[in-house]
């Protein structure tokens, strides 16, 4: 695993090395992570894909100060992604094809709308857990004035009470150990999350989350809405839920099926919205299926 950068582009990407067997197909893909989950967070899901490169940009959470004025959250993601998709087709790895790409929640999210802008740039999305939203959801988040959307966002509100601040990475560890959205994670997943999501303060006494918290509350006070561009999306697709998601409902996995006809779609039993890091060889067999043919 090591950080990359193309001059000339603001976003850098962690990479990802894997060994492959005699059988498997040496070629590489692009990964995007969810909201909060920095791409070393996957450590364990992305040793076991059947690739043998594996680009993750580091999107602006990761290293842009968050600014109030900042604007077009998801815009702003997917245009960073399309920009550097265009440098990584000038790299030999990718020698101006199309790309796959993998993405997880919001890099799902910002994946499909990157793809409805530059379908050419794509040769397949496996898109984990995209954030569609029932308009229920959508409708107050885009009318409400940003204090009462703060208010109405129980996750926005949790995000920014978070402890961010830790004396050492065991201290960490011991926190998030005790959290419910951790609760499917062996140690070892857990452990992967803490040493990519935490970095050393300024002056090296203490750590803090490597994920500014600012950022992460800002896309969940502001969902995008998309499902008027799915039925439009003209990139072969593999759509994926996990059967006890707490982000897509599966009246929303019913209304994606409907509307983008032409993918394909999975469902994984026993495993909830962060089963690419709860669940990872389970993940890795279904991600591997579409990899690989």
């Amino acid at each position: 695993m090591s950080l990359y950068r193309i001059s000339g582009i603001e976003t850098p990407m962690q990479v990802f090395e894997n060994t492959l067997d005699f059988n498997q197909v040496d070629h590489s893909i692009v990964f995007c992570n969810a909201n909060g989950f920095p791409p070393g967070s996957y450590k364990n899901l992305l040793s076991r894909l059947h690739v043998s490169r594996i680009y993750a940009p580091k999107f602006r959470p990761l290293w842009q100060p968050w600014s109030p004025d900042t604007a077009g959250l998801w815009r702003t993601l997917s245009d960073d992604l399309i920009e550097l998709i265009e440098a990584l087709q000038q790299q030999s790895d990718f020698a101006g094809k199309p790309v796959t790409l993998v993405g997880h929640s919001l890099g799902a999210t910002v994946a499909l709308i990157a793809a409805h802008k530059r379908p050419e740039l794509f040769k397949r999305l496996i898109l984990m857990e995209p954030v569609l939203l029932s308009k229920k959801l959508l409708i107050p988040a885009k009318l409400m004035p940003k204090r009462m959307i703060q208010k109405r966002s129980p996750l926005a509100v949790k995000t920014l009470r978070r402890q961010d601040f830790f004396d050492t990475q065991q201290q960490a560890f011991e926190f998030h150990r005790k959290a419910r959205v951790f609760n499917d994670y062996s140690d070892e997943a857990l452990w992967d999350y803490i040493e990519a999501g935490t970095e050393p303060v300024s002056d090296g006494q203490g750590f803090k989350l490597s994920y500014c918290k600012y950022w992460e509350a800002a896309f969940y006070q502001k969902p995008p809405w998309l499902w008027h561009i799915l039925h439009s999306i003209n990139v072969d697709t593999v759509g994926i839920r996990a059967q006890r998601s707490d982000t897509l409902t599966q009246g929303c996995w019913r209304k994606w099926q409907q509307l983008q006809t032409r993918a394909q779609y999975v469902e994984m039993k026993d495993c909830g919205h962060l089963m690419a890091m709860s669940h990872p060889e389970q993940t890795a067999k279904v991600l591997n299926r579409y990899l690989t043919d």
